[in-house]
């Protein structure tokens, strides 16, 4: 992905060079991780994740977090699928989706909750009932976050960068195929 590096003089756009540069994200959270995030992984539990949505509707700060992103572009469900065991991966993912969590949030590489879910040979696997997604719906969820790339690297807020200071844009060209 290409980054645009625009130059502003008085809020008009004087010039603007293009670069192949990597701009690392920035972790969210304490120490890259957020809370619900950190109930969910491999050493998270499910108490553990029921304290914090409970904490989080105390500050009714549920609906803000319940689907948000790490830097990975990672939701706390598709760390809970990815659960080392299987009961606590199903209980922790119905919790969250009881809670308003989404199954159709990709990650940065364009990877569902589902795909996380490495109990996949089990018969009847309860978990990919719950978490499943059509291959259509798939192609669509897609097909939709490349088009919010496009429009995001098309757009610029000019009010947010001041004169006299750089800002980084990425642009791309998504791969349709």
């Amino acid at each position: 992905m290409k980054k645009m590096l625009l130059f502003l003089l008085g809020g008009t756009i004087a010039f603007a060079l293009h670069a192949a540069i990597n701009v690392p994200q920035q972790p969210a959270g304490q120490a890259g991780k957020l809370p619900l995030h950190d109930a969910c992984d491999n050493d998270g539990s499910l108490e553990q994740l029921n304290k914090t949505i409970e904490r989080l509707l105390q500050n009714n700060t549920l609906a803000l977090h319940i689907n948000e992103q790490d830097s990975e572009g990672n939701t706390a469900l598709h760390l809970a699928a990815e659960h080392s065991s299987p009961a606590i991966a199903l209980n922790m993912a119905q919790v969250l989706i009881n809670n308003g969590a989404s199954k159709t949030i990709l990650n940065h590489s364009d990877n569902l909750p589902v795909d996380f879910n490495w109990h996949t040979d089990e018969t009847g696997n309860p978990l990919n009932q719950l978490l499943a997604v059509s291959d259509e719906e798939r192609q669509v969820l897609i097909m939709q976050a490349r088009q919010n790339e496009i429009a995001q690297a098309n757009s610029v807020d000019e009010r947010a960068i001041k004169a006299g200071k750089v800002a980084v844009v990425e642009v791309s060209q998504p791969d349709l195929d």
